[in-house]
């Protein structure tokens, strides 16, 4: 293999900066991606919160003066809490909490707070985010069926709600609130099974 040249890897050193760039350009894009998707799972679980009745949000004084008012006005004071707070407090509750819940929270708190330190500083041991590219992508995947969660959760509140006032009959619920209806279904029912085990596990003699 023949040796470059000085003059050949000078007029190459472009070429390598640019492709570098393009590559940070890539990954930073993703990496925002993840955090918007982020913070829509986290809207989500506030505006469901937000419309839980007054006792159930006076628990917890973090909560007692969120409601769909302040809400709805955007205000980030009243928005302080985490994603990993939000779901501790109500995540039982609302027959959220799962293992892969609580997999969607660690790989977001990585995101938010430990990805450079996983994937660009230079440890001599520790732990290392392998494949950075592919975690966002799939951290993405997850983002979407979370908020489908959470959008079939909003559904099925809107048709209790209309049912309590007498108005069930008023109310059409799209093709894509019904599909996402069977997600939160399908979580809530994990949910259950897992609950049940954790119930054995500790009721079972040792």
């Amino acid at each position: 293999m023949t040796e470059m040249s000085t003059d050949e890897r000078i007029a190459q050193e472009p070429l390598e900066i640019w492709k570098n760039q393009d590559r940070v350009v890539r990954e930073g894009a993703l990496i925002g991606a993840a955090v918007l998707d982020a913070q829509k799972v986290e809207f989500a679980l506030y505006g469901v919160i937000s419309h839980l009745a007054e006792h159930a949000r006076s628990r917890d004084k973090r909560f007692k003066n969120l409601d769909p008012e302040k809400f709805l006005r955007g205000d980030v004071k009243d928005l302080k809490v985490t994603l990993g707070q939000l779901i501790k407090a109500y995540g039982h509750q609302l027959l959220l909490t799962t293992e892969e819940l609580s997999q969607f929270v660690e790989d977001r708190n990585l995101i938010m707070h430990n990805y450079w330190w996983l994937t660009k500083a230079r440890l001599r041991e520790g732990n290392r985010l392998e494949n950075p590219k592919e975690f966002l992508i799939q951290f993405a995947e997850k983002c979407r069926h979370w908020n489908k969660v959470l959008q079939g959760l909003i559904a099925l509140m809107k048709r209790q709600t209309a049912k309590k006032l007498g108005k069930e009959i008023e109310i059409t619920l799209s093709t894509e609130e019904l599909s996402c209806i069977r997600y939160y279904e399908q979580n809530a029912e994990k949910h259950l099974a897992q609950q049940s085990g954790l119930a054995k596990r500790y009721l079972t003699p040792r």
